[in-house]
C-alpha cells in the first residue's frame, strides 16, 4: 500500500512536466534570449533562460573587429563600447552547446572583401572548437559573403527583404532577383520578415529553401506561420514558446 502511494505521488508530480513539454513548440525561438524576466539582451543570461523556459533556440548578435581577427557579442558598435567586451568564443564557453543558435554577423555583410576569408575561417574555428557547426547557423544579407562562410563548412542563412507589391511585375521582378542573388549559394536557409511572408513572397521564397522568420513581437499572425512546413523558425521576444498550432 505504501509503496503504491509513493508510485501515484512520483507519477502526479512528473505529469506537469511532461505536459509542459508536450506543448512547447522547438521552432518559437528567442529574440537575444528571453529578457522579460531582466536580463540584458544577447546575455549569456538571457540565453540560459531561454532554454529553461522552452525556447526551442536564441539569437545571438556578433561583430567582426578586424583589429582583434575575432568576434565579439554586440548588437553594433555603439553598444560594444556601452559594455564590456565579450569575445563570441568566450560567450559559448558558458552556454550550453546542445541548444541552437541563429547567429546574426551583423557587419560581415559590410567587410573589405578581403577580409571575408579571415572572417570565415575564424568563425569556422570558433564554432567547431565549441561542436556548434551542427546546431548553429550565421545569417548574413551579403550572397557572395555568405557564400564564402557556406564553403567552410557553417550552416548559412541567407537575409532576405522581399515583400509584396501591388504590382504583380514588381512581386515577380523583386522574386527574381532573390532568387538570382540566392544562386550564390547554396544556403542552408532564407530568413525573412515575419509580417512579409504571405502571399507572393511567402510562394516564392518557400521554393528556395527551408524559412527562418523574424521578430513577432506578438502572437498574433503566428498560427499561419507555424502552419507552414517549411517555416522552421520563428523569433519571438514575446517570452511565448508554446503554440497549439506548432
Amino acid at each position: 500500500m505504501l509503496r503504491a502511494f509513493i508510485l501515484c505521488c512520483l507519477v502526479c508530480q512528473a505529469y506537469p512536466a511532461s505536459a509542459t513539454a508536450e506543448h512547447t513548440c522547438k521552432r518559437l525561438w528567442a529574440h537575444r534570449g528571453h529578457t522579460l524576466d531582466g536580463a540584458p539582451e544577447g546575455s549569456v543570461e538571457a540565453t540560459q533562460l531561454a532554454l529553461q523556459k522552452g525556447a526551442g533556440g536564441s539569437e545571438i548578435d556578433i561583430l567582426w573587429i578586424p583589429g582583434r581577427n575575432d568576434f565579439i557579442v554586440a548588437h553594433d558598435h555603439d553598444a560594444a563600447a556601452a559594455q564590456p567586451e565579450q569575445l563570441f568564443s568566450d560567450w559559448l564557453q558558458a552556454v550550453p552547446n546542445d541548444f541552437p543558435l541563429w547567429v546574426d554577423a551583423k557587419n560581415f555583410s559590410q567587410l573589405w572583401p578581403w577580409q571575408v576569408s579571415a572572417a570565415s575561417t575564424r568563425l569556422h574555428a570558433i564554432l567547431q572548437q565549441h561542436a556548434r557547426l551542427d546546431n548553429s547557423i550565421v545569417e548574413s544579407r551579403n550572397p557572395w559573403y555568405l557564400s564564402t562562410l557556406h564553403k567552410t563548412g557553417v550552416r548559412t542563412l541567407y537575409r532576405t527583404d522581399l515583400r509584396n507589391h501591388d504590382s504583380q511585375w514588381l512581386n515577380t521582378a523583386h522574386a527574381g532577383l532573390a532568387g538570382w542573388l540566392y544562386g550564390f549559394g547554396p544556403f542552408t536557409a532564407i530568413s525573412n520578415d515575419w509580417r512579409r511572408y504571405h502571399g507572393p513572397t511567402a510562394e516564392h521564397l518557400s521554393r528556395l529553401a527551408p524559412i527562418y522568420l523574424s521578430t513577432a513581437k506578438t502572437m498574433d499572425g503566428v498560427a499561419p506561420l507555424l502552419q507552414r512546413p517549411e517555416v522552421k523558425v520563428v523569433l519571438t521576444n514575446t517570452g511565448v514558446y508554446t503554440h497549439p498550432d506548432c
